[in-house]
């Protein structure tokens, strides 16, 4: 899953939002009226609380895209479905010397001269159960991967949003400006205690935005993101009985075909070349 796509449009979804990003601060009383606001100090907590606002909107869209991604992947899921059998189909079928030494672990020797009968008895516990294993860790590594893109365009796309409010022309100088400020400050400076104010005031109206901001990601993160999907779940469920189903008919087959015979021959002569 990526996001970059989406943040590309982003902008250009909400021309609504426009004046939100208006890069100058308000040049006269009259201006600062027709904002509905006495100062510029209120003027650039109002342009906050009209972002805040905004990303309601803009979070919608992001959870479209999300469903939209989301489908995309579970639709991928039946064709890598049928290339995880194809694989196991062709790791049980094959002779490789780590495939032998894995399946059958301390027993390797002695299953050169197993019979029938303890090879089907092998076959329906030990190799139902090692498959069942696989299967599941299988379907672990899917939503592994499911959660990991999921998160990664969430952080991607919250951090761009709130890049996007701190890149706008008069909040970006500001910043720069009173952090620079408080690292080059001179107590001798004659409006040293006017800037310290002001340095204040920016300061509280600037982690005030960090908390609501942090509160608001975390709040959409536990009810959006971090949330059980129905759908995978729903899959999950059904799929589990396609690979019951296939499993049981795999291992009839393989033990119909003495496959075990393939995987004895063949060590067997392995070990007599590594004799030599």
């Amino acid at each position: 899953m990526t996001i970059y796509i989406f943040i590309k449009n982003v902008r250009f979804q909400a021309p609504e939002n426009e004046k939100i990003y208006e890069p100058y601060i308000p040049g006269s009383i009259k201006k600062l009226d027709e904002e509905g606001v006495h100062n510029v100090h209120e003027w650039k907590m109002k342009k906050w609380s009209e972002f805040m606002k905004s990303m309601e909107g803009d979070f919608n869209d992001f959870l479209e895209y999300l469903k939209n991604e989301k489908n995309s992947w579970l639709e991928k899921k039946g064709e890598m479905w049928e290339q995880w059998k194809a694989e196991m189909e062709k790791k049980w079928e094959q002779y490789k010397a780590d495939t032998f030494n894995e399946l059958l672990a301390t027993d390797q020797e002695a299953a050169l001269n197993w019979s029938d009968d303890e090879w089907t008895n092998w076959a329906n516990t030990k190799g139902k159960t090692t498959l069942k294993e696989e299967y599941e860790k299988w379907i672990n590594d899917q939503y592994e991967f499911y959660k990991e893109g999921i998160a990664n365009d969430w952080n991607n796309w919250n951090d761009f949003k709130k890049k996007e409010f701190e890149g706008i022309q008069w909040k970006a100088c500001e910043d720069k400006y009173w952090k620079k400020y408080w690292l080059d400050i001179n107590p001798g400076d004659n409006l040293y205690e006017i800037k310290t104010g002001m340095y204040k005031k920016w300061q509280e109206r600037v982690q005030k935005e960090e908390e609501e901001w942090a509160k608001w990601v975390e709040e959409k993160h536990k009810a959006h993101i971090d949330v059980e999907w129905d759908k995978w779940e729903e899959w999950k469920k059904e799929n589990s009985k396609h690979f019951t189903e296939w499993m049981d008919a795999f291992f009839q087959k393989w033990i119909e075909n003495k496959q075990w015979n393939v995987w004895t021959q063949a060590k067997k002569n392995v070990d007599v070349v590594e004799s030599y």
